[in-house]
């Protein structure tokens, strides 16, 4: 589990603030433990990217590789 804070330093993640956070937004349910957080944030995608093994929820690929 991880602590997201929102605070007088920005969007905080496990005690750390998040760089380049361009805007947020936060929902969580009533009922429910879980929380959703979506970030815009302004970042650079290296060429090597697509190595990151990281997935991206069986989503187009929005990014443009320079």
């Amino acid at each position: 589990m991880h602590k997201v804070e929102i605070n007088e330093l920005g969007v905080c993640l496990d005690g750390k603030p998040l760089e380049s956070v361009k805007s947020y937004s936060l929902a969580q349910k009533e009922t429910e433990n879980v929380a959703n957080l979506l970030l815009e944030l302004d970042v650079t995608i290296l060429s090597n990217a697509r190595n990151t093994g990281f997935s991206n929820g069986g989503k187009e690929d929005k990014a443009k590789i320079q």
